[in-house]
């Protein structure tokens, strides 16, 4: 889930519920809020102030690189929406106030991500703090073959598809036979993918001259 998702949901429920613009209505419709993302997968909240308190128009979600807080509303009659994201960020759980007002927002998928462990590769990913073996790593590129990634801390597995260095997977495709053809086409595609296959199989060895 994205930033760009809190703001949508956020944005969606402001705008189906013009009855609530008074000050002191800003609370329920943050906590309307909250609920709708909390239906969407996003883990929301309240936002507690440095003060203490509890924020009548901030929110904090936690999204895949941590939590964050934004501040939703200009508290003045009418609120007027305003996005902008807050420090620091401070969650407390709230279910919010069920609403039925707006359909759903289809949210992006969970993006993927490299993983990265560092110069001291302890299994946890710097980025997002979650395991080697997360859903969060596998990458497209980790489902097909590739020269083998050990990082900048080399432990035996790749980074790329978190397999050992001698699977398959780091074993370039085979390179196809040109065979005689009368078809222009056919050939220039023939040799373009032999091309392909090599320029991978050179890959791998500059990989592991570099590891």
């Amino acid at each position: 889930m994205t930033e760009q998702d809190v703001r949508a949901i956020a944005d969606q429920t402001f705008n189906v519920h013009p009855e609530l613009r008074g000050e002191d209505q800003a609370e329920e419709l943050l906590r309307r809020t909250i609920w709708r993302l909390n239906q969407a997968g996003i883990v929301s909240g309240r936002q507690r102030n440095p003060s203490g308190l509890l924020s009548r128009d901030k929110l904090c979600v936690r999204l895949t690189d941590g939590d964050h807080a934004y501040d939703l509303y200009g508290l003045q009659t009418p609120l007027s929406f305003s996005f902008g994201e807050v420090f620091p960020p401070n969650l407390v759980a709230d279910e919010g106030i069920p609403d039925g007002a707006a359909a759903p927002i289809n949210v992006s998928p969970a993006a993927t991500h490299k993983y990265v462990g560092g110069g001291n590769d302890t299994g946890e990913c710097d980025v997002c703090h979650k395991p080697r073996f997360d859903p969060a790593h596998a990458i497209p590129e980790s489902k097909t073959n590739h020269a083998y990634d050990g990082g900048e801390q080399d432990t035996g597995l790749c980074d790329i598809c978190q397999k050992a260095k001698d699977d398959p997977i780091h074993a370039p495709a085979p390179i196809p036979a040109v065979t005689a053809t009368n078809d222009t086409n056919d050939l220039l595609r023939a040799v373009l993918e032999s091309n392909k296959r090599l320029e991978q199989k050179i890959d791998m060895l500059l990989a592991e001259i570099k590891n």
